[in-house]
């Protein structure tokens, strides 16, 4: 597989991405936002900030700018739809894993597990580490478990059918940049450890979250009475 052809397959990935926030839209204007976990949502989008906001101080650029930036604008938008619009019809009381809960952690984890205390010659001045960096290693790590209180409040309120295909698009996204990250390890020789082992540990999440809600969703199927 050329070059031009795994350009393709991240394009599509961040094309899922974005798509991804669609159902949640479309939720939102016939339940009210009902299933839907603030918290998830928060963490998603301070996450995908934190990762490109080199982007917006013009010192780095990055493939996809263009769906990039659309991606983090729509994310905040739709953020402040949600906050100031529909807030008042969520049920708070089933959001109760607070993003704080993975923030710390990863913020924790972006400090002391990044490229640059896991390269082959360690850390020899904190002076090595740049700002950029450290956002980076703290939104991969963030967004690893942004899904937990979202799965949380589905397993709270017996009810995912809301963010299914949510999930589902998540799923996919990550599953293609799984895919790239692979290709470029046997092919051109380039590791990604934090980005790899972060992506397998988001796909299982996802993967469980999206169990749930089928198993939920079976068990409250009508069943046939002979």
């Amino acid at each position: 597989m050329s070059e031009i052809d795994m350009n393709y397959i991240i394009l599509v990935a961040d094309c899922l991405h974005v798509v991804a926030i669609l159902p949640l839209l479309a939720n939102m204007k016939f339940n009210k936002t009902l299933g839907i976990s603030q918290n998830t949502l928060l963490l998603f989008a301070m996450a995908f900030g934190a990762r490109f906001f080199d982007i917006f101080l013009g010192s780095c650029m990055h493939a996809n700018v263009y769906l990039i930036t659309t991606f983090i604008a729509g994310s905040y938008a739709f953020m402040a739809i949600f906050f100031f619009f529909f807030s008042t019809t969520d049920d708070r009381k089933t959001d109760r894993f607070s993003f704080v809960r993975i923030l710390v952690p990863s913020t924790l984890c972006g400090i002391l597990l990044n490229h640059v205390t896991l390269g082959n010659h360690g850390i020899v001045s904190w002076d090595q580490l740049e700002p950029c960096e450290l956002t980076w290693a703290t939104s991969i790590y963030m967004e690893a478990a942004a899904i937990v209180p979202q799965y949380q409040m589905i397993k709270t309120i017996q009810e995912g059918r809301p963010v299914r295909r949510y999930v589902i698009f998540l799923i996919l996204y990550r599953i293609l940049y799984t895919v790239d990250g692979i290709y470029r390890y046997y092919f051109e020789d380039h590791t990604d450890p934090i980005s790899f082992f972060c992506g397998l540990v988001e796909i299982a999440v996802l993967l469980k979250t999206f169990l749930t809600i089928r198993h939920m969703a079976a068990l409250k199927k009508p069943r046939l009475t002979v």
